[in-house]
C-alpha cells in the first residue's frame, strides 16, 4: 500500500510520497519538510534514509523555485468517457511506459499474495471480507507459479521503464486519477474486480519506480470536486518536488472556501 503524509494547504489537501518505497521511518523527515514547505522552521531529524543527507539549512531554505530552468514534462489530456478502461489503457500509451502486460502481471502478483493472506483467517473472518476483494483475490487460486513470477517481475520492469523515461525532464505532471469521483456504493472507480488497477494508472509507476511524488489541488468540476495534479520528480530529488508543488500554489491563485 502507498503510504501518504496528508497536511492541509490553502484549503486543499496535500499528500506526498517520498522517495523508494515509502516507510513509517520516514515520515518525521517528511513532517520537517512539509514545514518547511508551510513556511515554517524546519526541524533536525534523524532517519536511516536518504533524506537525512538533506542539510537543515536547505531544507528551511526559501523554496521558491525558477520554472524556466526545469524541464517539465505534462502529460497529454485524455478526454475520459463511460469506456473507461479504454481512456485509461490510452493515457497510459502516451505516457509511453507502463504497458499493458505490467499491471496485468503486478495483479496477478498481489492477487496471489493477498489469496494466501485470505487463507490464514478463520473461515468467520474470511466472510466479512468485501464481496469485491473475495472476487478479486480468488482469481489467484488458478494461478500457475510461473504467471505469478513474471508477474512479480513486472514491478522491476516498470521501475526500469518509469526512471528511463524520466531521465530527459526534472519533473512529470499527470493527473492523479483518471476520474474524479465514483459513486460511493462502488467498491472503487471501475467496479470491477477483473479489471482493480486501471484507476492507479498515473500514480502506480511512480510508487514502482521509487520516485518521489505529491498530489495537489489543481482545480475543480463543475460540481465542485477537487481535481489532483501528480507531480512526480527524479529519486531522491524530494526536495525538488517540494519546491515545484510550492510553486504552484502561488501560480494557481485564492482556491475557495473549504469546506465547500
Amino acid at each position: 500500500m502507498r503510504a501518504k503524509l496528508s497536511a492541509v494547504c490553502n484549503r486543499a489537501t496535500f499528500a506526498a510520497k517520498p522517495a523508494g518505497r515509502a516507510r513509517p521511518e520516514r515520515l518525521d523527515a517528511w513532517v520537517a519538510l512539509a514545514d518547511a514547505a508551510a513556511g515554517k522552521e524546519a526541524v533536525v531529524f534523524e532517519t536511516p534514509d536518504v533524506l537525512s543527507l538533506l542539510r537543515a539549512s536547505k531544507i528551511a531554505a526559501d523554496l521558491r523555485l525558477d520554472l524556466e530552468e526545469k524541464r517539465i514534462w505534462k502529460s497529454p489530456a485524455v478526454k475520459f468517457d463511460p469506456k473507461l478502461i479504454d481512456c485509461v489503457r490510452d493515457g497510459a500509451k502516451q505516457a509511453d511506459f507502463t504497458t499493458r502486460e505490467m499491471a496485468d502481471g503486478m495483479d496477478r502478483f498481489w492477487r496471489m499474495r493477498s489469496w494466501l493472506d485470505l487463507q490464514t483467517l478463520p473461515s468467520e473472518r474470511r466472510a466479512r471480507v468485501l464481496p469485491y476483494i473475495r472476487q478479486w483475490v480468488e482469481g489467484a487460486a488458478s494461478l500457475r507459479a510461473a504467471e505469478v513470477f513474471t508477474g512479480y517481475s513486472q514491478m522491476a520492469a516498470l521501475r526500469e521503464a518509469a526512471i528511463a523515461a524520466c531521465q530527459t525532464y526534472d519533473f512529470v505532471l499527470s493527473p492523479v486519477s483518471p476520474v474524479a469521483s465514483f459513486p460511493a456504493e462502488w467498491a472503487g472507480p471501475t467496479n470491477d474486480p477483473a479489471r482493480p488497477f486501471e484507476h492507479i494508472a498515473f500514480t502506480l509507476p511512480f510508487n514502482m519506480s521509487e520516485q518521489p511524488a505529491a498530489s495537489i489541488g489543481c482545480g475543480f468540476t463543475r460540481s465542485g470536486l477537487p481535481i489532483g495534479l501528480q507531480i512526480a520528480g527524479h529519486r531522491f530529488d524530494d526536495l525538488g518536488v517540494l519546491q515545484l508543488a510550492r510553486a504552484w500554489e502561488r501560480l494557481r491563485g485564492p482556491q475557495p472556501a473549504w469546506p465547500m
